[in-house]
């Protein structure tokens, strides 16, 4: 799994393989398909995520 953290004045984090965690933060262990929880303010297409996930840098 891959997850970008985007803030809206600061940086772009970004984990998945080979970068799950640094000295800011990781990858979550929360399952998005919980019903318990609603996730739909945080939705994105998949190009979107593409586009900010290719544009960060480690």
């Amino acid at each position: 799994m891959r997850q970008i953290e985007a803030y809206e004045h600061g940086p772009v984090l970004r984990y998945g393989p080979g970068h799950e965690e640094d000295q800011h933060g990781g990858l979550g262990q929360v399952s998005l398909d919980d019903v318990d929880e609603d996730w739909s303010r945080y939705l994105i297409t998949r190009d979107a995520f593409e586009r900010v996930w290719d544009s960060t840098t480690d």
